[in-house]
């Protein structure tokens, strides 16, 4: 096996253990279960091949958000433990990019759900 090859294999064995590691963290958990909650409905609800491919990214964009935030969040603790503004700031705008894309999630979610559920 080259050396390419080994270096890309274990790149994307770093980024599985990344996804599998970021199951630990409580937010991270909330996101999947509702992610999974919506996939259920995959196979109790009509939906059209657009609306799952909507929902599947709408979903896959707000888990990979709050990834990113904890990665930040660890970085910053790491770096800087005690409290800074300039920290806290960073750590804020991270977190409100994941309360918007939930929130735009659950918009996106309710406009395709709802009428499925309440013909």
């Amino acid at each position: 096996m080259s050396r390419w090859l080994r270096g890309e294999i274990n790149s994307i064995w770093d980024a599985c253990k990344g996804v599998v590691r970021g199951v630990t963290e409580r937010h991270i958990i909330y996101h999947w279960f509702a992610a999974l909650s919506v996939t259920f409905s995959f196979f109790l609800l009509p939906y059209s091949y657009t609306e799952i491919a909507i929902l599947c990214l709408t979903m896959a964009f707000v888990i990979c958000l709050e990834y990113v935030n904890t990665a930040i969040e660890k970085v910053c603790d790491a770096t800087h433990p005690n409290h800074h503004p300039l920290i806290g700031l960073a750590k804020d705008l991270a977190a409100g990019a994941v309360l918007i894309s939930s929130i735009t999630a659950l918009v996106i979610g309710v406009l395709i759900i709802a009428p499925k559920l309440f013909p």
